[in-house]
């Protein structure tokens, strides 16, 4: 029996309880979603597997019909579990860090003989900043983005995803959808699961660690507006940090970039799939602020 449901209209999941401290999370493609769920190739699913630390796994799902299953040691993840304006982030901040860790083995794995697909998420956002494409308010928000952000800022937006995209000698493995949501605790252990394989990619290392520090920024900012409280009482830097500090050294500039991107297309996604919400337009001022400083905003806590 399942004890949660959540999703969008890009995905759904189903958790249930599979007894012995596991739970089965069932992900399937949402209603709006205009192709099915992948998996990368069964040689990078284990690249990507080969690269887990002590702390903290690769985890990759089976596929059983038309959707992904997990096997994970908690019904609910780090993202659901730091949602909450009054909880104490600074806990989960040992577990970040050994993230970060585990992320830069994956950045150093080799990446697998003939594999170069980008980032399914990049080439959809290059596509929404050109055109619009996309489901829902796709069209309406990026006429109103395109709009509050200005020219120059979002021809540095198109830029910085086509630098990206190509990324040349810089390329390696990534995990492509890297975040609090898809990282799920061991309430026992301590250890961690990162759920894997339907963004795996090949783009600049600098992708994975923007889209981690962007999405802690632009959740502090909306945190802090929604629930009326001051950012300084917001302690997502702690989380931040912990991350830079197990990853180790990285292209600020590079990284700085795709923390904008990231808070980019969080937005697009949300017109897509949800629609619009109240604080979309303060979301988008948010993001134009963090281009003005190349995204160094997302690292300078």
């Amino acid at each position: 029996m399942d004890i949660l449901k959540f999703g969008t209209g890009n995905l759904t999941t189903a958790v249930a309880d599979a007894g012995r401290g596991r739970f089965r999370w069932t992900r399937r493609a949402g209603r709006l979603r205009s192709t099915p769920l992948a998996l990368a190739p069964l040689g990078v699913l284990a690249a990507a597997e080969g690269a887990s630390t002590g702390a903290v796994r690769f985890t990759v799902p089976s596929r059983v019909g038309d959707a992904l299953v997990y096997d994970l040691p908690a019904p609910i993840s780090i993202g659901w579990l730091t949602a909450d304006p009054n909880a104490d982030l600074a806990v989960h901040s040992g577990l970040i860090r050994d993230t970060g860790a585990a992320v830069r083995a994956l950045h150093e794995t080799p990446v697998p003989t003939g594999f170069s697909a980008p980032s399914p998420r990049l080439t959809e956002l290059r596509d929404w900043l050109t055109t619009g494409a996309g489901s829902n308010d796709s069209a309406f928000l990026h006429a109103v983005a395109a709009d509050r952000f200005g020219p120059r800022r979002w021809r540095a937006a198109e830029q910085w995803c086509a630098d990206l995209l190509h990324p040349g000698e810089n390329a390696v493995l990534c995990h492509g959808s890297l975040g609090l949501g898809m990282l799920v605790a061991d309430p026992g252990s301590g250890a961690a699961s990162l759920m894997t394989g339907t963004q795996l990619c090949v783009a600049p290392a600098a992708y994975d660690l923007g889209w981690f520090l962007g999405a802690l920024h632009l959740l502090r900012a909306t945190t802090s507006a929604r629930f009326e409280v001051s950012s300084a009482r917001l302690d997502h830097g702690s989380l931040a940090l912990s991350f830079m500090d197990g990853y180790g050294e990285f292209d600020r500039t590079a990284v700085g970039r795709a923390a904008v991107l990231c808070c980019l297309n969080h937005i697009r996604c949300l017109a897509s799939y949800v629609g619009w919400q109240d604080d979309v337009l303060r979301a988008v001022d948010v993001v134009a602020e963090l281009a003005d400083t190349e995204g160094h905003a997302a690292l300078n806590w």
